[in-house]
């Protein structure tokens, strides 16, 4: 588990200063938007939003350059096999009614994009069969052919095994807390909250925003999930706080706080999530106690959200629907639950201990 969460931390470091960057874009558009200039240029507003997305959206790609680096394997051979995955055509395949095979082979139709932890698995088997390829004695196959089957192998083992197990594996958990949800609503959001970090982690959050979509389109409202991520935001601008208070000859102490801003008011989680949490470990622990305590606290009162939109203190008004004033109350406790906890119990850990779990 160390090992895992040193790679992934140290595939990430890279990443984050553009994912920082597209979170300050998001909070200025933010800003702007109070100043009412988008009202009558509406399309402006839209490009910068574009803009804003980019670096989210692509983020496997950057993730595969970084990954590439770290197992020092060729960078533009990892991009090629990601890129594959956010091409436009293989997106509209992905989303076609009629099941997709490659051959024999059945082919998981999802979607990629925003994926982290499936590109760096994916870059890590690449770095492996291009040792393997390079055995091969033929000195034209290795400068002619080897190019060409890393990148077509690692893909096709990407699109057929690597990428979909995280996607199941969201399936099944996104059938679970719906079943949840229906007979012990307190557990099923504890459990979503406090496991939320963990799917941020891997990408597979992304199955449940497809039902959070969904029921925008069909209900208006959706049922909890968006008061799960602004506990989960909340809970990390706390952890934040609490690494920047008690880890004072820390090198990258601004950074933390920095983090934790951006967090607070653009509601954008990558900066603290792998540049904190995930490179130090004790405070990923303490922000899964700290979103569970803010998930029970949800799953008494159950908030819903009426609007989408990432959740910070900006955006706080996508839980206040129409003559139920109480429901912003108990999605802001919640978050404010989320918050306290996760900074109390990082503030307190001890850090031995930790190491000697998770070891």
């Amino acid at each position: 588990m160390k090992k895992i969460f040193d790679t992934v931390s140290l595939c990430m470091k890279p990443v984050i200063p553009l994912t920082m960057a597209s979170g300050i874009l998001k909070l200025l558009i933010v800003l702007l938007g109070y100043t009412g200039i988008f009202a009558t240029h509406p399309q402006a507003e839209e490009i910068l939003l574009l803009i804003s997305d980019s670096a989210f959206y692509f983020l496997p790609v950057y993730v595969a350059y970084a990954s590439a680096k770290h197992f020092e394997v060729n960078p533009l051979h990892a991009m090629v096999s990601t890129a594959t995955l956010l091409l436009p055509d293989f997106i509209n395949l992905m989303d076609a009614s009629d099941k997709v095979s490659f051959f024999i082979f059945p082919v998981y139709q999802t979607s990629y994009a925003y994926s982290v932890l499936p590109i760096i698995l994916l870059t890590y088997i690449m770095k492996k069969l291009t040792l393997l390829l390079d055995k091969v004695p033929s000195n034209v196959f290795r400068s002619s052919f080897l190019p060409v089957s890393a990148i077509t192998l690692t893909s096709l083992i990407g699109i057929l095994f690597v990428c979909p197990i995280g996607a199941i594996l969201g399936g099944f958990l996104s059938e679970g807390i719906q079943f949840l949800q229906t007979q012990n609503p307190i557990l099923a959001w504890a459990v979503f909250a406090g496991i939320l970090p963990a799917l941020l982690v891997t990408g597979t959050h992304w199955i449940f925003m497809a039902i959070v979509f969904e029921s925008f389109g069909r209900y208006g409202m959706e049922p909890g999930y968006m008061v799960s991520f602004f506990i989960c935001n909340m809970g990390l601008v706390g952890t934040c706080l609490a690494v920047f208070l008690r880890e004072k000859s820390d090198p990258n102490r601004s950074n933390t706080l920095s983090y934790a801003l951006i967090t607070l008011f653009s509601g954008t989680s990558e900066p603290p999530l792998y540049g904190v949490c995930v490179a130090k470990k004790y405070p990923f622990l303490s922000l899964l106690l700290g979103c569970f305590l803010g998930g029970v606290y949800q799953g008494i009162f159950t908030p819903i959200s009426v609007v989408y939109a990432f959740p910070s203190v900006f955006t706080t008004l996508m839980f206040l629907p129409k003559d139920n004033f109480m429901n912003f109350i108990h999605a802001i406790v919640a978050a404010l639950i989320g918050f306290g906890s996760s900074f109390i119990i990082t503030l307190l850990w001890k850090r031995p201990a930790l190491e000697k779990a998770v070891s």
